[in-house]
């Protein structure tokens, strides 16, 4: 730490702590996310509420992504790794400074809490443009919220948080993620649910954040039929779902509508691709990089508002 003066402590983490320093060879700013090895390893957190749990965070995964993201020139809207090191307690991430805070923060402080179409489609370009980049990596998210997308200075979005990522073409059977984020697959699996592709469950993630963005609104508290906007959407389709709103139907554009009801949909083999979502025309993303599908080797308004989640996805020990 002898390089980097702390400045003030920013945050909590599920392992750690996240703290604001000056790298005093650069003197610039830069992050520091503090992971204490005992707890990293054990996949409990540190904070003592939450010590009866076990995180599904892996931490040795969120490096090994931030190392292969980062290299060469890395991704404009991807989280930059600087640098890491460990000392005998901690792990050590140095990454760059966003000084607006996280995007749910922007959100929250925006009239309304919600963003203007130019103002969204222009975040959602940023952030369906680094979710097709780690797709093309090989990887999927699965924890895609507004908690985990960074804003710089320059208005710039930076996903980050990669504990829960997964091969991208390898079925998944963990119920992780944040409870309005998750599609139903996820939200509603008991023992004998068929395993789930984690990339679609990254575009059900990316159309609800869009759907919020408009609206102030979520969807449904979670994806399950003890909800009725869910039940409704099940009978009628995200269509349906917004007609019933009088507000929703006002004020949704056609274009829009049109994109959120393919990423939206019950069925995941009926939801786009990213690479679909990115050639939208509210997209409409030339650079996207194409994805090979092959299997690697052989082929209520302003509620979610008044509740921010913990970061923490788990599995009850």
């Amino acid at each position: 730490m002898q390089q980097y003066k702390e400045i003030k402590h920013l945050a909590n983490a599920i392992y750690g702590d996240v703290v604001l320093c000056k790298d005093n060879k650069s003197g610039h700013l830069v992050v520091i996310k503090r992971a204490i090895i005992e707890h990293c390893k054990a996949h409990k957190p540190v904070a003592q509420q939450y010590r009866h749990v076990i995180v599904s965070e892996d931490i040795y995964v969120e490096r090994k992504l931030l190392r292969e993201l980062s290299q060469g020139r890395g991704h404009p809207h991807v989280l930059r790794l600087v640098a890491d090191f460990d000392t005998k307690e901690a792990h050590h991430f140095v990454v760059e400074y966003c000084s607006k805070g996280d995007l749910f923060d922007v959100l929250y402080k925006a009239p309304g809490c919600r963003f203007d179409l130019t103002q969204a489609q222009t975040y959602f370009r940023q952030i369906v443009s680094a979710v097709a980049f780690l797709h093309a990596k090989g990887y999927a998210h699965r924890d895609l919220s507004f908690e985990n997308v960074l804003v710089n200075d320059k208005n710039e979005c930076k996903l980050m948080d990669f504990g829960l990522a997964v091969d991208l073409y390898t079925p998944q059977t963990a119920e992780v993620g944040k409870p309005y984020y998750m599609p139903p697959e996820v939200a509603s699996r008991c023992s004998s649910s068929p395993p789930y592709d984690p990339a679609k469950v990254d575009v059900w993630a990316l159309g609800i954040m869009l759907f919020i963005m408009l609206t102030g609104n979520q969807l449904f508290d979670k994806a399950v039929d003890r909800y009725a906007n869910f039940q409704i959407f099940k009978s009628s389709g995200l269509r349906g779902l917004v007609a019933s709103n009088k507000r929703w139907a006002a004020t949704m554009p056609t274009h829009v509508l049109d994109l959120l009801d393919k990423m939206i949909r019950m069925n995941p083999a009926e939801r786009m691709t990213i690479d679909q979502v990115a050639s939208h025309a509210f997209v409409n993303l030339s650079a996207t990089t194409p994805i090979d599908r092959t299997k690697k080797g052989d082929a209520n308004p302003m509620k979610w508002l008044e509740m921010r989640f913990p970061r923490l996805s788990f599995t009850a020990k």
